[in-house]
């Protein structure tokens, strides 16, 4: 998992855009436990990037996307170093 990676909210595939998002940021301090934002492509339609990810982003635990609870990884960023 990495930023780039495109995302989905487990059972909003049918809604506008599928439901999905970009990984827009990882923290992953000990005392977040590996946090994870995803910025909604719709929310990127209606307000432009910079204030969908600075207002309207989300924070996930990592464990979310372990254990697929309310976001799976959609599709990942090309790995260019291999």
């Amino acid at each position: 998992m990495k930023v780039g990676d495109m995302v989905q909210r487990l059972g909003q595939s049918a809604w506008e855009n599928r439901g999905l998002g970009i990984i827009t940021e990882i923290d992953d301090r000990p005392c977040y436990g590996g946090a994870v934002q995803v910025t909604w492509l719709e929310d990127i339609l209606d307000v432009g990037w910079d204030k969908a990810i600075s207002d309207w982003a989300e924070w996930f635990d990592r464990a979310d996307f372990d254990f697929q609870m309310d976001v799976a990884i959609f599709s990942e960023v090309k790995d260019e170093s291999r």
